[in-house]
């Protein structure tokens, strides 16, 4: 009999909770067995194994530090890793399930009717599982080719000795033999034939027509659009456009000079791509020389002095560097605001996000000068990053302390899923009125909830807690229970070298 990784996954948690729940037991820690109603009761084990709910009430399991972990939603959603092994999510709203091993290594995932794999350079498609002859494909990059297209029609190619792709790489069939020695390739009604490829290629379509005999000569025409020429490539290469309001010509002689001469725009390049010119109508750049010093101006605002200093704008996106790629930052758009953003390679990332904060007479200010302003942007987010010592971020009501932070660049998901919490010393969360905090992996806790509830453990040292449901307590042990007292609403029990001791008030 096979296991498959969530059947593997479950043997391993129930062995672990079965264990912790003995010991919880045992020792008087609040524990509880692993099975049955009482496998829903929280507990407390420190890095060994805890049972709990997190900020957002989702059942939440770990064990052995960062290894193990398991979140169940109330909708039904689940998150399951054994660390870095397995990451497995389950989003039953979105009908998308995700497994992840080893990441980057390899990865399954369903959306819908349709499953993406991928094991290293090796990945595979089946766009409909719930249909036995579906279309799908599979590769093992750059070797190996297979599957079957939206027609039902089956391919194969073993690259380079021969074979034929489907809907792949844009084209609808590619079809060669020993490339780079012949290959033939067709979209729509486009047909391209390529011998010694490069050099010779030839294509036809009802509106385009290619023949090329590359270094020495190719012609390309585009019927009612354009045509282009190359005469010893790269040498000289001249094309010819049609285009309403934009009709003209381009011709380049590398390396020595580039120029285009269109309705709507003039270029003069001299050892392209190093000096440039272009005044076009809504446009002028200049490059003098490229990468060093570019300027321009109309629809892209830019002056770089590259590498000391650059700014550039197009429409009302804004980014600036100051010693690239060392100081970095911008403006940019996103849906209902903005966002800005800075960044000090590799030690500090700064985000920013802002929407217009809506106008009402009770949001409106007085001034002198006009007698209203616009009320000030409401903050939706903000991420902060000081490598490699913490990360802040906080949305809306929600916020994130986190120690250490490793990974210098940006957030990931499949990093948070697999490999960040074997960095993560110490955290800090809150969700409006709740806070936790935890370091060590569970080494030590601290919880306040919005009813005034709260816990605090350091294990195996001490524990804390005051609750208020279902009823009314208070309670504290040293050394999982060696020494314990716990008060209620009708009763108190002390516990001394692990035994209860039971009186009412």
């Amino acid at each position: 009999m096979s296991l498959s990784p969530n059947s593997c996954t479950r043997v391993f948690a129930q062995a672990v909770l079965c264990v912790a729940g003995a010991l919880a037991l045992g020792l008087g820690g609040g524990g509880c067995a692993a099975s049955g109603s009482a496998a829903r009761r929280e507990f407390d084990l420190g890095f060994l194994a805890s049972r709990d709910r997190d900020l957002e009430g989702n059942v939440r399991t770990r064990a052995l530090g960062p290894l193990y972990e398991r979140r169940t939603r109330d909708d039904g959603g689940q998150f399951t890793a054994v660390r870095p092994l397995y990451a497995r999510s389950a989003n039953p709203e979105r009908d998308r399930v995700l497994s992840e091993f080893l990441w980057p290594v390899g990865m399954h995932k369903t959306l819908g009717k349709e499953t993406y794999w991928r094991f290293l350079l090796a990945y595979g498609n089946d766009f409909d599982n719930t249909t036995p002859g579906s279309r799908y494909r599979f590769v093992v990059f750059p070797l190996l080719f297979t599957g079957r297209d939206r027609h039902g029609d089956g391919y194969f190619a073993l690259f380079p000795f021969g074979g034929t792709l489907r809907e792949y790489l844009g084209r609808d069939r590619i079809v060669f033999v020993l490339f780079p020695l012949y290959s033939f390739s067709a979209i729509n009604d486009q047909r391209r034939h390529d011998v010694l490829w490069p050099m010779g290629s030839w294509a036809e379509s009802s509106d385009l027509s290619h023949i090329g005999f590359r270094p020495f000569y190719a012609r390309t025409v585009k019927e009612g659009r354009w045509e282009k020429r190359t005469i010893a490539w790269p040498f000289w290469t001249e094309a010819r456009y049609l285009y309403p309001g934009a009709e003209g010509h381009v011709r380049m002689l590398w390396p020595l000079f580039w120029r285009g001469n269109l309705e709507n725009e003039k270029t003069w390049m001299f050892l392209p791509p190093l000096f440039r010119f272009t005044r076009a109508d809504r446009q002028t750049t200049v490059h003098a020389p490229w990468p060093l010093v570019q300027y321009g101006s109309g629809l892209t605002d830019k002056l770089y002095l590259w590498p000391v200093w650059g700014r550039k704008t197009i429409w009302n996106t804004d980014s600036w560097f100051l010693f690239w790629p060392l100081l970095s930052g911008g403006r940019l758009p996103r849906a209902g605001g903005e966002v800005r953003h800075f960044n000090l390679m590799p030690f500090v990332q700064y985000r920013h996000a802002t929407r217009p904060a809506s106008v009402n007479a009770g949001e409106t200010e007085q001034t002198p000068e006009n007698g209203t302003s616009e009320p000030e942007p409401t903050v939706t987010e903000r991420r902060f990053k000081l490598w490699p010592l913490f990360s802040w971020q906080r949305a809306g009501s929600a916020s994130r302390l986190r120690m250490l932070e490793l990974w210098p660049g940006k957030d990931l998901p499949q990093l948070e899923r697999s490999w960040a919490p074997f960095w993560t010393l110490y955290t800090r969360e809150r969700l409006g009125p709740v806070k936790e905090d935890e370091a060590l992996w569970g080494l030590f806790r601290y919880r306040r909830d919005e009813d005034s509830a709260r816990k605090l453990s350091l294990f195996p040292l001490f524990h804390y807690a005051r609750e208020t449901e279902p009823e009314s307590s208070r309670s504290w042990s040293v050394l999982l229970g060696l020494i314990g007292h716990r008060r209620d609403e009708s009763r108190r029990t002390l516990r001394l070298l692990y035994i209860p001791i039971r009186y009412r008030r």
